[in-house]
């Protein structure tokens, strides 16, 4: 691993109920910034909310990395969630080579609408602190069938035709992310929020507010400070989005 820290030290499991639970429930000795728990098979793996992540043991990448970034205030939590979906998000255009992956808000990357990777984070916070962040995602490498219940899932291997080492992809992976979080460090905050505004899934979408049985197209502008989807409707009004509080529906 061509990395300074995040990386440097890999616990690897054959199968665990989510590396999130395994890396939140180690001594707090063991929890050295830039650690990653990786494993072949997991149980319980989870998404946003009750959703499950779905995955053929040993075809993709399961992950973990826990951070300590004493550094970010709380109110920046977010703009530490942008650095793991671009850093995501580019592992895997490495692997496509000829197509490009964008990010799904909040916490999808997607390639001709079919589901790539999806992320995890969670965090424990003290006062105005950050003491330590747990980033999980799951990677689709070389997976090519998926059950019916998984919905429109796809793989690096099944846009591009070509098997590809996950050790690479998890490489990839933690060497922008440190790039990214070095970058935090300095405060440079606002070229990583430009960057992900520009890795965003920007086509005219359909969205349904949460309580509303209608729903109407709106154009995704960004993402705030606070992780609230900005989108501009057919009027030109700009809405500002809470995960929950709407749904993309294409």
């Amino acid at each position: 691993m061509k990395t300074l820290f995040i990386g440097r030290s890999i616990i690897r499991l054959k199968e665990v109920d989510s590396t999130n639970n395994y890396a939140a429930s180690l001594p707090e000795s063991d929890k050295v910034e830039g650690l990653v728990v990786v494993a072949e098979e997991q149980s319980q793996g989870r998404g946003q909310g009750s959703k499950i992540w779905l995955s053929e043991p040993g075809k993709n990448l399961m992950a973990t990395v826990l951070l300590r970034p004493l550094f970010l205030d709380t109110s920046r939590v977010f703009v530490l969630n942008k650095a793991v979906a671009l850093s995501i998000t580019h592992a895997v255009n490495e692997g496509l080579q000829a197509k490009k992956a964008k990010i799904k808000w909040p916490n999808d990357v997607l390639c001709d609408g079919l589901k790539l990777a999806g992320i995890l984070t969670e965090n424990v916070v003290r006062g105005s602190q950050i003491v330590s962040y747990l980033a999980g995602f799951g990677v689709n490498v070389n997976q090519i069938n998926f059950p019916p219940e998984a919905g429109r899932p796809g793989s690096i291997q099944l846009i591009s035709g070509r098997e590809t080492q996950v050790d690479d992809v998890l490489e990839a992976i933690c060497s922008k992310l440190e790039a990214y979080y070095l970058l935090l460090r300095s405060g440079r905050f606002e070229e990583i929020a430009k960057e992900y505004d520009d890795h965003l899934w920007q086509c005219s979408v359909r969205i349904r507010l949460k309580g509303e049985e209608t729903d109407f197209k709106a154009q995704v502008k960004g993402v705030d400070a606070a992780g609230k989807l900005l989108v501009s409707d057919a009027h030109g009004n700009t809405l500002a989005l809470a995960h929950g509080e709407a749904e993309l529906l294409s």
